[in-house]
């Protein structure tokens, strides 16, 4: 089974982010139509409170269908409210059957912005 593994994902402070993850099984793309993605950003896996809440139902995500992509896409008036700080995220797929794949986790980089 093949899943994204990104060593960290990082990102600066008023920052329009654009990211597209593939989930692939034996290099051949996931059909993702019925499927529903969420993903949360948290200080720390125990934390309570989310610093970052994207969905399909909230538009922060956006699946590709018989591609297999998930596209995350994030405002630069989101990103400039972050705080900059070192976190983590994690990214599951829900099918249409309420089947729930972890897809990806790790690291979160949130970059303190230079240039305003």
């Amino acid at each position: 089974m093949t899943y994204p593994q990104p060593s960290a994902v990082g990102i600066s402070q008023g920052e329009t982010v654009s990211r597209t993850f593939l989930w692939a099984l034996d290099g051949i793309p996931v059909d993702v139509t019925g499927y529903a993605a969420h993903l949360q950003v948290r200080a720390r896996t125990a934390s309570p409170d989310t610093l970052l809440d994207l969905s399909t139902q909230n538009g922060g995500l956006t699946l590709g269908g018989t591609a297999g992509t998930i596209e995350l896409r994030i405002d630069a008036e989101t990103t400039a409210q972050l705080p900059a700080i070192a976190c983590v995220f994690s990214l599951e797929m829900t099918s249409g059957g309420g089947d729930v794949t972890p897809l990806v986790s790790g690291p979160f980089e949130v970059r303190a912005e230079v240039t305003r």
